[in-house]
This record gives C-alpha cells, structure tokens and sequence, in this order.
C-alpha cells in the first residue's frame, strides 16, 4: 500500500474501533486541528483529511467498501485476520480471561510463487535398538523422501549412535537413484547420542544455509539420548537465530517426548509419535509436501502486554498443533501457501481503578522472512484491545476459538493426569483419565476413550502409565487441536 496514512491512523483507531470512537477522535482532533486554530502550513489539507476519513469510517457501508480497498492495495504478503472470545471486555473486580485467535494467510498477490528451493538433512539413529524392521522401514521411508526431492533441492543425511556419520553430504544430486545404495549399506550399532547426530546435521545445513532456501532438519529416533540434552538444547537455539528448524520423529515409546518436544519447539518445529513403524512412510510424505508449501519462513512473534495483562498461554493451532512456550519472542514456525498459520493467546486481565473506554490488552509484530525475498524481513502490526462494557448475556466466542478450547482443554487434562501420576497421586490421575475418557466418547473418539480406561486402570495397579498409552494420548489430543479441515486433509 502507498505510504499515505490510512484513515484509520488519522483518526488514531484500530480497525476494530466502534461508531463511539469514530466520532470521539473526530471532535477531538478536529478541535485542535481545524485552520481557525491551527495556522501551520497545510492545516486546510489536513483538516479536509481528517474530515474526509470520518466521513468514510462513520458510514457503515463506505467504511466496508474501504476496508475492503485497504486489503486490496496492500503489499503486505500475509493477512492478518484477529478474533476474540469477547467483544467487550467487562469491567470486574477479579481477573478475567480473554482468549485471541491470530489467523495469517498469504495474500492472493503472492498464492503463486513457485515451490520453494529445500535445504534439508535427515538425521538417523542407528543405535543398536533401532536394528532389524525398525531400520529397514526408516531407510526405505528416506529413499521415498530423497526421491520427492527436486534437482535443485540440496540434501544430506547423518546417521548417529554414540558417533555421527554423513552419509550422504549437503549437496545437489541429480540422479537420486545413485544414494539408494549408500542407505541401505546403513546398520545399526552403539548407543544414543543425539547431539552426535544433530551437530553433523547442522554443520550439513550451514554449508549451503541462507535466507532464500528452507532450511531443515528432520531427526528421527527411537530413544533416549544420555548426557547431552542441554547441549541439543543449545544447538536448537543456534539453529533458531539461523533460521533452521527441527522436527523430530520418534519412533515407539521409549525416547523422552518432553526433552524433543522442547527441542523442536525452540527451533519451531514439531515432535510426531510413531507408534507404529509403517505409519512413519506417511509422515515424512506428508512433510516433504508441507516443506514445499512453506511461503514465510523465521515466523516469530514479539509481543508486550500493556499494564495488568499476562500472557497466560499459547497454542499454535495450525499448520503444526502444539503447545508454545510464552516469551519476548515466540518461534511460531513457517506460514504455508495452502494452510493458515493459526494460534490462540491466553490474556490473564486484571482489574483496574481507571475508567476507560478501550482498554489495551498488548502490542506487538508478527516478522516473517520470505525465501522468495530472502533480503526483507517484513513486519505485520498485532495490536489488541477491548472495548470496555457489559457483555450480550447470548453472545457466544467466534466458533474458531470455541473449537480451539474444546481440544485445548482436553490437551490439558491429559497434562494434568501426567502430572499427577508422576507426583504419585494415583487416585487423582486414575479419576481424571476416567473424565477425559468420558470427553473423548463425547466427541466420537472412542479408540481414545479405551486408551484412556486402559491408562487408568494401569495406574491403579502398578502407579504408573504405559509409555504407550501416554504418548499416543498425549499426541493424540494435540492433532485434535487441528482445525476439522487440515484434519481431514491430513486424514486423507
């Protein structure tokens, strides 16, 4: 869009600004600004702006045609679209929640860009658990991603026990038939040390990293790794402020979900539970077809709460459930061609003496990096705010939120029972797994609900869960924060 000031920010509103504060501004402003009083150079031209902006925003119907323009003109890459759970924020003498769900698509100036160029590296455990189907299922799932991949995509692959390996170093390989041999020669042996793994993998990456390619690492593995977990987590960091992320794929249940899921999240990624070892083919189709669907890349949110607000939460909803970490700079991932990036803010809102009309909730900007224009960083402007005043007594949260609380809540029950179970209170757990069970029926989950009964009967008998049972709830509660239409497409 032009650099001209929109009539928005005359008038000093957000968009969101209701009839009362359209004509609020306008008196104020046009007080101080009108030429009777205001003599600088000028002055006839501002006034006539400040006019011709409330004229338009005052009229519901030129106010939604220039909403509209105002998309239309604009050379952001991505929309941003902001719901809230309320459309006024009561004014109480305790603390309230207030939920905001932030949806950012690509703008339809740029739907077309071709594929992106992929930097990627897999990284595989070859310890000595891994022998026999597990590997041979993980070799012929990295063929199948290897042949996917394009002439100019540039591919490497490590495999690590208690020693890393490069089997296949960072470079483009136009005959992707001729690494099929060095895979299959790979066997397993040793111990688990994933940073062995992670450190090769990265140094593959740097080789070739820059902003104009997706740069990434899958690592996939099957256990425990001994010793090095704060130096992974250093890596994630490094591998973060370079714009490399990580996904990990555990395979089974005996590798520490949340040690990868803290890794993952620092480098915005993903953990995904592989239960079953034929069901890992799939997942790394899906995320071969996902990584060449990524439009922004280094997605990261700063976000400052005004006074006697707290972030309390946040959820990624999409294109990657899962629970973020609250922080001056929240790693949200990438922005897809053909799925939203979605995620829903907790506010924790307390009461304050002041008698205000709008009441700031937080401010803030969502900065994205295009590999299409790898020399920008482009900023979008996140500012939140409630009007303050009673609530509709039969108004009902926007259905996107009441969707992402269902599966949320659900997300945190299962947390609660591990919780509990851990600290060895086993009536409570056992108790809690039995309602979550129930909520699972509700919504037509039923092989959930069984897992549910199972773990906690197992509790009462042994004071424990199953590691199975354990993560396939827990991971399964996090997919059902999906919206119904990335989970049918993922289902498909």
């Amino acid at each position: 869009m032009s650099s001209k000031p929109s009539y928005y920010e005359i008038l000093g509103l957000p968009k969101e600004a209701t009839q009362e504060e359209i004509r609020r501004a306008y008196r104020e402003l046009s007080l101080r600004q009108h030429p009777d009083i205001n003599h600088s150079p000028g002055a006839n031209t501002q006034f006539l702006n400040l006019k011709e902006a409330f004229e338009t925003l005052i009229n519901p119907s030129r106010r939604k045609d220039y909403d509209h323009k105002l998309v239309q003109e604009s050379d952001a890459p991505i929309l941003e679209n902001v719901l809230y759970s309320r459309s006024r924020l009561p004014d109480l003498k305790e603390p309230q929640l207030l939920y905001v769900y932030l949806d950012y698509s690509v703008s339809s100036k740029f739907a077309s860009q071709v594929n992106p160029t992929l930097n990627f590296c897999l990284v595989i455990d070859r310890s000595t658990s891994m022998q026999g189907e597990r590997l041979d299922t993980v070799k012929a799932a990295a063929i199948e991603f290897i042949r996917q991949s394009k002439e100019d995509d540039v591919l490497s692959l490590v495999t690590f026990s208690d020693r890393a390996e490069v089997v296949l170093p960072a470079k483009r390989y136009p005959d992707h038939r001729s690494l099929e041999a060095q895979i299959h020669f790979i066997q397993a042996s040793g111990g688990t040390e994933i940073y062995q793994g992670l450190e090769a993998g990265f140094q593959q990456i740097q080789w070739n990293q820059n902003r104009a390619l997706v740069n990434h690492i899958i690592l996939i593995t099957d256990g425990h790794t001994y010793g090095d977990d704060l130096a992974c987590l250093d890596l994630a960091n490094r591998a973060a402020s370079q714009g490399v992320r990580i996904t990990a794929l555990g395979i089974g249940s005996d590798w520490n979900d949340d040690f990868l899921d803290n890794l993952t999240q620092i480098a915005g990624g993903n953990t995904y539970y592989i239960s079953k070892t034929s069901d890992l083919r799939k997942l790394m189709h899906e995320k071969f077809n996902s990584l060449n669907q990524v439009f922004a890349e280094r997605v990261f949110l700063k976000l400052k709460t005004a006074p006697r607000v707290a972030l309390g939460g946040i959820y990624r909803i999409q294109p990657e459930a899962a629970p973020l970490t609250a922080s001056e700079q929240i790693n949200l991932g990438t922005i897809l061609r053909d799925t939203n990036l979605s995620i829903l803010l907790e506010f924790i809102v307390q009461p304050i003496d002041e008698d205000l009309y709008r009441r700031e909730i937080a401010n803030g900007t969502v900065n994205l990096i295009l590999p299409s224009d790898p020399g920008t960083t482009h900023r979008i402007p996140v500012t939140l705010s409630r009007i303050v005043g009673s609530l509709d007594k039969k108004e009902m949260p926007p259905q996107e939120i009441i969707q992402a609380l269902t599966h949320i809540t659900l997300y945190r029950m299962q947390e609660r029972a591990r919780q509990e179970a851990s600290a060895g209170n086993v009536d409570e757990a056992s108790s809690r797994l039995q309602r979550l069970a129930t909520q699972f029926l509700s919504i037509g989950e039923k092989d959930l609900a069984q897992t549910a009964l199972m773990e906690a009967e197992r509790i009462q008998q042994t004071s424990m869960l199953s590691p199975e049972g354990e993560k396939a709830i827990k991971y399964a509660t996090r997919s059902l924060m999906l919206p119904r239409k990335a989970k049918e497409v993922r289902s498909s």
